[in-house]
């Protein structure tokens, strides 16, 4: 089921609009590669990126997501 929370951040608008898989893609092709599931766990707020893909996320998203968008994130969806 989708949760509509995990998707109102500024982080998970920015993978919603960007596309998970293209996530997936655009990492690999900067030598870290991972998979789907990483970064909807990353979205569903179970897991955070480590430092060197969060930085790599804010280089991708041309400035529209900081390094507290993306941190920040679970904290929201989960509530904590």
């Amino acid at each position: 089921m989708r949760r509509p929370e995990r998707w109102s951040t500024r982080f998970g608008g920015w993978v919603q609009r960007f596309t998970v898989r293209r996530v997936a893609k655009e990492l690999e092709m900067r030598g870290d590669p991972i998979t789907s599931k990483a970064v909807y766990d990353w979205v569903g707020g179970r897991t955070r990126p480590r430092p060197e893909r969060a930085l790599m996320l804010v280089a991708l998203s041309g400035g529209a997501l900081t390094l507290d968008d993306v941190y920040g994130h679970a904290f929201k969806v989960r509530g904590t």
